[in-house]
């Protein structure tokens, strides 16, 4: 998992200060002037004001080290930042006249699947479903979207503790499927 300190080692000049905003989960820049983030789940428009320019020079410094690069032959990107988040950027003429950036934070929030069904990702019947698997032995099968935080902590959480089937599924699911399978 990410740390604060090293989150806040990165410069990602404007929006630097979204990045260190721990309740900021998303951030995207639909036109120079059209800057937004999300908190909650909710949608906002910042008082951020950048230029075609500034908004290129990010989206290079963003993908330093990264080994992509945004261009005519690669018009969109996708990206892992250093402290995790995901980078979707792209370029016109795929967008209509501006670039624009999609930025996925790595939020680390519960810890265990207990915390999930807290957070509401899981309800609480499933948790316990889950956990009383991984205490008695059974495989399980975890599907959902690479970003899927749901996803993610099961991995993290019982990945090293019993044997774990990953599946990533071809589309986006608003919630992770669980397959629970004993040998």
């Amino acid at each position: 998992m990410a740390s604060n300190a090293r989150v806040h080692s990165v410069d990602f000049g404007p929006l630097t200060s979204y990045f260190a905003d721990s309740s900021v989960e998303e951030i995207w820049v639909n036109a120079p002037d059209r800057v937004f983030v999300a908190r909650a789940g909710r949608s906002e428009l910042t008082p951020l004001v950048l230029t075609d320019a500034a908004v290129r020079e990010l989206i290079e410094r963003m993908l330093q080290g990264t080994g992509r690069r945004l261009d005519l032959s690669n018009p969109f990107v996708d990206a892992t930042l250093p402290d995790g988040s995901r980078l979707h950027a792209v370029i016109p003429d795929i967008v209509p006249r501006h670039w624009s950036i999609n930025i996925r934070k790595f939020v680390a929030r519960a810890g265990t699947v207990h915390e999930l069904a807290n957070h509401g990702m899981l309800t609480r019947q499933a948790a316990q479903f889950l956990h009383a698997a991984v205490v008695s032995g059974l495989n399980v099968m975890v599907a959902g979207a690479l970003s899927a935080a749901p996803r993610g902590k099961i991995v993290d959480r019982y990945g090293q503790t019993i044997p774990l089937y990953v599946m990533t599924p071809l589309y986006t699911a608003s919630n992770i499927l669980l397959g629970l399978f004993a040998h």
